[in-house]
């Protein structure tokens, strides 16, 4: 993944990532949507041939852009960490049904 700085203002920033489209950009976006800090955020996949997207996200006066999506891609890796151990304590469980 390659990340490339398209606009950078105060409160706005637009950035193209190149390697990911909706399996990253999607649900970063749902996350940053639903920050009080964040006004908007929303992606596009250009291209459905390339697999590379553009997240723009604009927020409130006196909050960081950037902090704002490190924050949501933290709460995001901590999302994805417990559907895996959820996952994998269920799998267990189910191995140990089918054995007994």
């Amino acid at each position: 993944m390659e990340v490339e700085l398209l606009k950078k203002e105060e409160n706005l920033i637009t950035v193209k990532v190149k390697g990911e489209t909706y399996t990253l950009l999607a649900p970063i976006t749902d996350l940053l949507q639903d920050m009080d800090e964040v006004i908007f955020a929303g992606f596009d996949v250009p291209h459905p041939l390339k697999e590379e997207g553009v997240l723009a996200v604009r927020v409130k006066e006196g909050s960081s852009p950037e902090e704002v999506i490190f924050k949501a891609l933290d709460n995001l890796k901590r999302i994805f960490s417990s559907v895996k151990s959820d996952l994998e304590a269920q799998l267990r469980k189910s191995a140990q049904i089918e054995v007994a």
